[in-house]
């Protein structure tokens, strides 16, 4: 879980308000929520916590698939969940920005 605010001005977490369906047409996998320490509601799928990528330009443009990260002494490679629940074919390359991060 992404907890340190390094790690969450990079991968915001996905947040829930109101009542979350357990499943999404198209999708293998369910959808949940997490109480989070810091109080938000979290979405998860298949108990698997989700997060954003602030650098993603916009909807519909991911930018992060495969994107190599470390916060904390943990290690983690982030991935683009699909509704199929299966892991892309190749990730994205991650672009380069002047953030810092090579993203």
């Amino acid at each position: 879980m992404c907890n340190s605010a390094a790690c969450t001005a990079i991968w915001p977490v996905a947040t829930a308000s109101g009542s979350v369906p357990s499943s999404v047409p198209g999708a293998s996998g369910k959808l949940g929520t997490l109480h989070r320490p810091d109080g938000k509601t979290q979405l998860t799928y298949d108990g698997h916590p989700l997060y954003r990528f602030s650098s993603d330009p916009g909807a519909g443009k991911v930018t992060g698939d495969g994107t190599q990260d470390s916060f904390g002494g943990t290690k983690l490679t982030w991935h683009v969940i699909r509704l199929s629940g299966k892991p892309a074919s190749s990730p994205s390359s991650p672009s380069s920005g002047g953030n810092g991060y090579n993203y």
